[in-house]
């Protein structure tokens, strides 16, 4: 893990600078009082972590939340039987354990940088005395929360019958968050669909045989959104034309 945290008497410019433009560059903290998030940015620091590499533990204390600046975190549980689950997957500008504004001393889940990523560290007791002070920005952390665990939710109660649909619908998300080349395991696309590993595969590989996706040996290709948003919403699958 790398670290760049630069004391507040040098702050005028350079990296705290861009670092406080990158704060207000991401959603939660537009419309805010600059001199407020340049503030925070001086409290705050820039960590950048490998691919693979963890950020924080599960039941660790919550001493801070934490924002994607650039690459990808991914958010996993690990169940009764020591095996990891995946939850979500994050990109830039999104949002990440907020464990302390929501009232839990500790994380109740881990994070880990999918691959070399850029984070934002904003001590919890910062983010709590601003949360008092500014109840829009609450507001509007609690609201991006609720949208991804609808999200999520809907992911799981998706066509119950067709868990290739649910897949398909995995798909179609990762592909309009980060673009049509993934880099996920299928492991990580059947965690999030909520889908045994070897259904994912199989469906996959379905996908494969009508054109709709692309495999490699280090990506999957997402080559036809559109079909399979129309599979979604209760089309066939066939082949592109």
């Amino acid at each position: 893990m790398a670290i760049k945290h630069l004391p507040p008497s040098i702050t005028g410019g350079g990296f705290m600078g861009e670092f406080a433009g990158g704060l207000t560059g991401l959603s939660v903290f537009m419309g805010e009082n600059p001199v407020e998030v340049r503030r925070m940015a001086d409290v705050s620091r820039e960590e950048s972590y490998r691919g693979q590499e963890n950020i924080f533990l599960e039941g660790q204390r919550a001493d801070a939340g934490w924002w994607v600046l650039d690459g990808v975190v991914k958010i996993v549980r690990t169940t009764a039987q020591g095996r990891q689950v995946t939850l979500e997957i994050l990109g830039p500008g999104d949002g990440f354990g907020l464990a302390q504004l929501m009232g839990f001393p500790a994380y109740p889940a881990q994070a880990v940088a999918l691959k070399a990523s850029r984070v934002a560290r904003v001590p919890a007791d910062v983010l709590t005395a601003w949360g008092r002070r500014c109840p829009e920005f609450l507001t509007s952390i609690l609201g991006q929360i609720s949208q991804r665990i609808q999200r999520f939710h809907q992911l799981r109660i998706l066509c119950p019958e067709s868990a290739e649909r649910k897949v398909a619908a995995t798909l179609l998300w990762v592909t309009e968050k980060f673009g049509p080349r993934l880099f996920f395991s299928r492991r990580e696309i059947a965690d999030i669909a909520g889908v045994a590993p070897e259904t994912a595969v199989r469906a996959v590989l379905a996908f494969q045989g009508v054109h709709w996706m692309s495999i490699t040996r280090r990506s999957m290709v997402v080559n036809a959104p559109k079909a399979l948003a129309a599979f979604v919403a209760g089309g066939t699958l066939a082949p592109i034309p």
